[in-house]
């Protein structure tokens, strides 16, 4: 009995690990237009962060609703079109560009969105040759004439902000994320169904029967009528002493 408790809990265990491998954290960015949303909508203007480097990954946080999932993307939150994202097993070892950025010029501006407003300054590059981490791009204003518009997202010592093409020396073109995962639809033949509240019943059905055997296990068993009887029998305190005398 012990031996068949044994294997109850082990079943269990790996059924419950089963379930927890419905959801992965990671997915792989599959599309060059992709980008990371402030909101859960598509609206291009005043709404996107930067664009997501393609086959680069996103932390997934939240399945948000059926269009979005609420992510973490190179230490920014945000939200990412789930047409664009595919979901990984497994934790990529690089999953967002490296590359930095180096200022060519004195007194360079981060800002808070991507244009030369002078409301908009989060912090200041005091000196050249500063790095900077790069943390995405996107198309904004174009602050000097026939410059282009492109500006970097960057991080300077936590304080993340927008910095103009120009203020920078250029970049080498962000080499593709060659890694190898596993695609989560690949190992899932059917995707599975069970929330969270689904898990917890399927768990607790599954437990019934190890709570069954451990109450059989430890029962006290009840004496028959019979086994009573027998038992006040052989009790030699209740015998009747007999009086050899009488039967004489």
């Amino acid at each position: 009995m012990k031996y068949i408790l044994l294997i109850l809990i082990i079943f269990l265990s790996t059924q419950s690990h089963a379930i927890g491998l419905a959801s992965t954290p990671y997915g792989r960015v599959t599309s060059s237009y992709a980008y990371l949303y402030q909101s859960p909508n598509q609206k291009i203007n005043d709404n996107v962060i930067c664009y997501l480097e393609e086959s680069y990954f996103v932390e997934i946080v939240l399945d948000y609703n059926s269009d979005f999932y609420q992510a973490n993307y190179n230490g920014i939150n945000g939200f990412v079109l789930k047409k664009n994202i595919k979901k990984v097993l497994g934790t990529p070892t690089k999953p967002y560009p490296t590359t930095n950025l180096t200022t060519i010029s004195n007194k360079c501006y981060l800002r808070s969105s991507p244009d030369s407003n002078a409301n908009n300054i989060v912090a200041v590059v005091p000196e050249n040759n500063t790095d900077l981490k790069y943390i995405g791009k996107i198309y904004g204003e174009e602050a000097i004439d026939y410059r282009g518009n492109l500006w970097y997202l960057v991080d300077f010592y936590g304080v993340k902000g927008y910095i103009y093409n120009q203020y920078v020396a250029s970049i080498e073109p962000i080499s593709i994320n060659l890694e190898v995962l596993d695609e989560f639809s690949q190992i899932t033949s059917t995707p599975s169904p069970l929330s969270n509240t689904d898990c917890a019943i399927v768990i607790a059905i599954l437990s019934i029967p190890v709570i069954i055997i451990i109450i059989v296990m430890y029962k006290k068993p009840k004496l028959s009528k019979t086994a009573k009887t027998t038992k006040k029998i052989k009790n030699p305190r209740k015998i009747k002493k007999i009086d050899y005398d009488e039967l004489l």
